[in-house]
């Protein structure tokens, strides 16, 4: 079992976007779209959104990203050692194009 670890953790960092069905402020139908991690980009975004909305096309409502350093650094005598690690988050709000908004009841 540990021989699949770093196939594991290979995966998780090459892995697909994913998408959870919301609404859009204007009432619409949307998707949020993540597609953060160090090794995704915002292609990857843009191809879960395309795989959504197929040739219908999709607009871009929000885009949101940020990058955060964390990490520790430690000092023994004269033997240094650390560790530092990089996050990304990317985060896209659409909406497939010809899709109705909500109607008020």
């Amino acid at each position: 079992m540990p021989r699949l670890t770093p196939f594991l953790a290979l995966a998780l960092l090459l892995g697909c976007a994913s998408a959870t069905q919301t609404y859009a402020p204007d009432g619409r139908s949307a998707h949020a779209v993540d597609c953060g991690g160090l090794m995704r980009d915002w292609g990857a975004c843009m191809e879960r959104a395309g795989e959504l909305c197929g040739a219908r096309g999709y607009d871009v409502l929000s885009r949101d990203t940020d990058r955060n350093r964390s990490g520790a650094y430690s000092r023994r005598g004269s033997a240094g050692g650390g560790f530092a690690a990089t996050t990304h988050t990317r985060n896209m709000l659409i909406a497939c194009r010809g899709t109705q908004q909500a109607q008020a009841s």
